[in-house]
């Protein structure tokens, strides 16, 4: 059958191999705004830190107290506990643990002695602290190298909640870490007194996997000490029985076992008085204190502690007394058995219970980004239809592809009569095309020659453009105060001024990659109609006005710099105006303008949607279905970018089968 003891150790290694797998199962897998396969620990310590510490915390104390556990010396006053502790330490530190034979001269302070290793290894000393912080409700005080200054930091009875902490490369070998506590008993004598001490026992109960309790010879029938041990209900007990005199061990062990109400195989140590007349008769031949006098040993101070055996056959001749039952050697006893201390019981049980609730954090923390990158995702598309819209209709982003396209199919659907009709303005039209093509530096006085050409024939034809053209222009500081609003909506509000890079890379790329036009079949079958359907009194004048127009908007490209011009359908045509003034209700006018909203408008807002999207840093596709066309402009995602380094947005999907694995373990 298995024992406790193996169970607990079992469930140990499958922390240790669950802490594993959370390194390189991968748990999440982001799609945005790269392709990433996050495993869980890291998915963890990026969405749900406080819990990942926890986590970290925990593994590591359950792996460190697992080989190396932590055992607390206690004990009555003049007991020789600093003595036992000391006798663990190497030379250099043992003139760093206060000893003293009065009530006055005992350290008042706790004091852990842990191995050199774990202070070097950073990380985990920081927990290790962290956890005494939380166990003694302070943070711990690091023992001073000097031994004068550490004697102060020992007798600062005023301190006795912060305890303090120290290294040594010797308990490394032995596999311990030592828990020094100062005596029970205060100076004043009073019981009441003792309560603090007591209750500082009790807490380092959770951390302890035994207890060293040290008696002196006279104090073994003493009931405090029972007071001492209800304090630590649960770590193991390690009896030593201190400045024993001419008794023999076997007679020691027997009265204890009577006493305490031991079982044969609990183990009792003891270490025999330096001043007895017999000591070399009783203590082990590898005690180095057999080729001292009296006074030697006393001013060494180096009791030797050894297992005693209730047969005395086994204690006698001291040459029996093999060196494994030595106090030294008694980590490598203790250690399976540290899983047996309370605290390791509840660190296994808080590891999994932190796992589960940091998976249940985790999924309600990506639900909520996802939800809040949605938000941010169909606001910023809101935002973007109605800067592209006025008055109700979609607005055109005008282009000379689309000027070109609508101006020569006019030209290819009119009769030969109204082509002859429509060369002056569409000489005009052409002008301004090769002015486009010349490029701006050859653009001042041939521009100013045909704004004067488009002027008189504004006016011979009692029409105009300008004010349709400048209501349509979207500048660079309309895209900021659109972003700056959508910011604000999003809950990080940044003024308009910070957004001047991002407007202004957002135009350019809509100018340069929008390529939006119907082909040539596409716009005949919507001119065709105006001619067919158009009175022959309105037709020139409306013809004239829309090649006015497109000329004008070929103008403007000229002065017009990164700003975008956007029009509604019937302003090409110069107007619902023009038509509505002669009374004409004309089918083909609005299938113009239908066709052109659906195949043009709804594309060009869906393709500035898109790059604004890559540029502000929002992933394309996240808003419903069917609410814009596919954007046709190719995806370039802006490094850095406001949503992805600012705001940490990105596109996640849990990993299911990932997630059961996890949650299985510690069920």
């Amino acid at each position: 059958m298995t024992s406790a003891n193996e169970e607990i150790a079992e469930e140990t290694r499958v922390v240790d191999a669950c802490w594993k797998r959370l390194r390189t199962i991968t748990l999440i897998d982001q799609t945005w705004p790269a392709a990433d396969a996050i495993p869980a620990e890291e998915a963890l310590h990026r969405w749900v830190p406080e819990i990942h510490e926890q986590l970290a915390t925990k593994h590591a104390l359950i792996h460190r107290f697992g080989v190396i556990p932590i055992v607390a010396v206690v004990g009555l006053l003049n007991s020789g506990k600093s003595s036992l502790t000391a006798s663990f330490l190497s030379q250099s530190n043992r003139t760093r643990v206060l000893r003293g034979l009065g009530r006055q001269e005992g350290s008042q302070r706790f004091t852990l002695w842990i191995p050199h290793v774990w202070k070097e290894d950073a990380a985990f000393f920081e927990k290790l602290l962290n956890l005494l912080a939380q166990v003694f409700e302070t943070e711990p005080e690091l023992l001073a190298d000097d031994p004068e200054t550490a004697r102060e930091q020992q007798n600062a009875v005023d301190r006795l909640a912060c305890p303090l902490i120290a290294t040594d490369p010797l308990l490394t070998k032995h596999k311990l870490g030592i828990l020094d506590c100062p005596d029970i008993q205060r100076a004043s004598g009073n019981a009441e007194d003792d309560k603090p001490r007591l209750e500082m026992v009790k807490r380092s109960a959770s951390i302890c996997a035994a207890a060293f309790v040290v008696y002196a010879r006279n104090q073994i029938e003493i009931c405090t000490l029972q007071t001492i041990l209800d304090a630590m209900p649960d770590a193991r007990r390690i009896h030593v029985v201190n400045l024993i005199k001419d008794e023999s061990a076997s007679q020691i062990r027997r009265e204890a076992r009577t006493v305490l109400n031991l079982r044969s195989h609990d183990p009792v140590y003891g270490a025999y008085d330096f001043l007895s007349a017999s000591y070399t008769d009783h203590t082990p031949m590898w005690d180095a204190n057999r080729s001292r006098s009296p006074e030697e040993r006393l001013a060494a101070s180096e009791p030797c502690f050894f297992e005693l055996r209730e047969e005395e056959s086994e204690n006698t001749p001291p040459s029996k007394i093999a060196e494994d039952r030595s106090m030294a050697a008694l980590a490598q006893r203790l250690t399976p058995q540290a899983v047996k201390s309370r605290r390791m019981k509840e660190l296994l049980q808080e590891f999994y219970q932190d796992l589960q609730s940091g998976l249940d954090q985790l999924e309600r923390e990506l639900d909520k980004k996802s939800g809040a990158l949605a938000k941010a995702s169909h606001r910023l598309r809101d935002e973007c239809q109605e800067l592209l819209t006025k008055d109700g209709h979609v607005q055109i982003k005008m282009s000379p592809e689309i000027i070109h396209g609508m101006e020569q199919s006019l030209g290819r659907t009119a009769s030969f009569y109204y082509k002859w009709l429509l060369l002056p303005p569409r000489k005009f039209f052409q002008a301004a095309s090769r002015l486009i093509e010349k490029g701006r530096q050859f653009s001042p006085l041939p521009g100013k020659d045909l704004r004067k050409k488009k002027a008189e024939l504004e006016a011979k034809w009692q029409v105009q453009t300008d004010g349709k053209i400048a209501r349509g222009t979207v500048t660079p500081m309309d895209v900021q105060r659109m972003l700056s609003l959508w910011s604000g909506a999003t809950g990080d509000y940044q003024d308009p001024e910070s957004w001047q890079e991002e407007a202004e890379a957002i135009l350019q790329r809509f100018l340069t990659e929008d390529k939006t036009n119907l082909t040539e079949t596409e716009w005949d079958a919507l001119t065709a109609p105006l001619w067919e359907q158009l009175p022959k009194r309105a037709r020139m004048k409306l013809v004239t006005s829309a090649c006015l127009m497109l000329g004008g908007l070929l103008l403007a490209f000229v002065d017009g710099g990164i700003s975008l011009i956007s029009l509604q359908a019937m302003d090409l045509l110069g107007g619902l105006g023009v038509v509505a003034s002669l009374g004409v209700n004309l089918q083909g006018a609005k299938e113009f303008e239908r066709v052109l909203e659906e195949k043009l408008g709804h594309q060009q807002v869906a393709n500035f949607h898109a790059i604004v999207c890559d540029i502000v840093g929002v992933p394309r596709g996240i808003e419903p279905k069917n609410a814009f066309p596919n954007p046709t402009v190719p995806p370039k995602r802006q490094q850095p970018s406001y949503g992805v380094n600012d705001r940490g947005w990105s596109v996640h999907a849990i990993n299911r089968e990932s997630m059961r694995e996890i949650r299985s373990y510690g069920c």
